[in-house]
């Protein structure tokens, strides 16, 4: 590509930077006044501030702008371009799904019902996985209706990677940064102009957030921004891919993503294991380890961007190399897995595996009991008397889970402050065992009510599963919480 062809990508780039630095001083201040903001009420959450959670919404219209003025300059291209619009139509719902729950909670499954009727909708308009190729001869095979679940596990799996990983500030918005290189990289081999600007421009956009997002952040991009982006990465990846190959257009962001691939895998593995639901948040994530190593946020932050830099320039090299070179480097990259899995303390020692996988399985057995009693104390709040006797059932659950301490302190009238400690305030059998704390703001819609104050001696092997304890007990007795307010106020 000569010089003059760079123009229009780096005025979309600047362009995408300028608009959003100029729309987000305007949407703090509306988040601040409409109370907007995400609040450190849950276990996951590392900021310890009220931030505002609406960034998605700066992203989006600088995508919106650089979108329709590429279609205004470029208007012979786009016409000749398989997909333009799809992307468009895929990208906007996507969107407005996440920008919905930032501003009211949907819960995790009708998120996911959402996300799989837009993934449906991208299959419907054209935006689909149609043949899939064979790395050793490139061979083409034609998959039909498979493609339709396909076209549905690439759309929401990238779209969930992407907000997986916005748990630190700058992170999600740095690796989709990574991203956009990787797909205008992509489009410059295809030669399509709009295909090149589109990410360019979006770039630009994600670099004119990242002032505001990199650590100390002042806005989060929230599950809106986190959505489109996700859904963005997808809708390209389908449209840079030749005719719907499942070729190294798709291959190639999937291996740039490696990070948060690898993220969710341990994830889904460490909640299966421990019998949570799959889409419970929990404070295990791999910049969580690398923050308990004792990173400060904007180090890990940036080392985490030298990790996905690094999987950026070998998912390159393998679109360059061709499949020769596939089962080396997927070989590497698995090795480094592994290595990875063992620095930051998910497997104490290979050697151990065994041991600790047995340790799990009794961690398992106190998740379920503690499941169970969330449960049984939110259905037992429907009959609750009055708020002594509620606090009553809270109390008796936690004793029974072998907490040793509980408080709840409100502004509603009847139960300001509320406290209870067992009779055995240290357990005879428990020596050397650590004080410990679960902190977690009680809120009433968006306003915040209180909090509930979940305290234990926990042994050292137990640590971090104490915090897991309470988090679903601390979730069970807020929803309970809630439905008595209902009924006495």
């Amino acid at each position: 590509m000569n010089i003059p062809d760079l123009t229009f990508p780096a005025m979309a780039f600047l362009l995408g930077a300028l608009v959003v630095m100029l729309a987000i001083p305007f949407l703090l201040r509306w988040a601040h006044a409409s109370v907007v903001l995400d609040l450190p009420s849950e276990l996951r959450k590392i900021h310890t501030e009220p931030i505002p959670r609406i960034g998605g919404l700066a992203i989006y219209g600088g995508f919106f702008l650089i979108f329709s003025l590429i279609w205004v300059f470029f208007p012979r291209q786009i016409r000749m371009l398989d997909g333009w619009e799809q992307i468009f139509m895929v990208v906007t719902p996507m969107f407005a799904l996440g920008l919905w729950d930032d501003f009211r909670p949907l819960g995790a499954k009708r998120k996911l019902v959402g996300q799989i009727l837009v993934a449906c909708l991208a299959y419907w308009i054209g935006l689909r996985i149609e043949n899939i190729t064979n790395p050793l001869n490139e061979t083409f095979y034609h998959i039909g209706l498979w493609g339709l679940p396909l076209t549905v596990l690439w759309v929401v799996a990238i779209t969930n990677l992407i907000n997986l990983i916005d748990g630190l500030d700058g992170l999600a918005a740095g690796v989709s940064l990574f991203l956009m290189v990787v797909m205008a990289a992509l489009a410059a081999m295809r030669g399509s102009m709009p295909l090149l600007c589109l990410p360019v421009g979006v770039a630009g956009v994600l670099a004119g957030f990242l002032f505001f997002n990199f650590p100390p952040a002042k806005i989060f991009l929230g599950d809106g921004g986190s959505y489109f982006l996700g859904s963005l990465i997808a809708s390209m990846a389908l449209v840079n891919s030749s005719k719907g190959e499942v070729v190294a257009a798709m291959v190639m962001p999937f291996f740039a993503l490696g990070l948060p691939v690898l993220d969710t895998a341990l994830a889904i593995l460490r909640r299966g294991i421990l019998g949570l639901p799959i889409f419970r948040g929990d404070r295990q994530h791999i910049h969580h380890r690398l923050l308990d190593m004792g990173f400060s946020q904007r180090r890990a932050v940036v080392l985490l961007y030298m990790i996905c830099a690094l999987l950026c320039l070998v998912a390159t090299v393998f679109f360059v190399v061709g499949s020769r070179w596939w089962a080396l480097l997927l070989g590497v990259l698995f090795t480094v897995a592994l290595l990875s899995v063992r620095a930051l303390g998910y497997v104490k020692g290979w050697d151990k595996l065994g041991l600790q996988l047995a340790g799990s399985m009794e961690k398992r057995r106190s998740i379920q009991l503690a499941l169970l009693h969330g449960k049984m104390l939110v259905l037992e709040a429907e009959n609750s008397k009055d708020w002594s006797d509620f606090f009553r059932l809270a109390s008796e659950k936690l004793e029974k889970l072998g907490f040793h301490s509980f408080k709840m302190v409100t502004r509603v009238p009847g139960i300001e402050h509320s406290e209870w400690k067992p009779s055995h305030v240290r357990p005879w059998n428990i020596e050397s065992a650590e004080w410990l704390e679960h902190v977690r703001l009680l809120r009433l819609g968006r306003e915040v009510v209180g909090e509930i104050r979940i305290c234990g001696y926990v042994e050292e092997d137990w640590l971090d599963h104490f915090d897991r304890l309470a988090d679903v007990m601390g979730e069970a007795i807020e929803e309970g919480f809630r439905i008595c307010h209902r009924k006495f106020t």
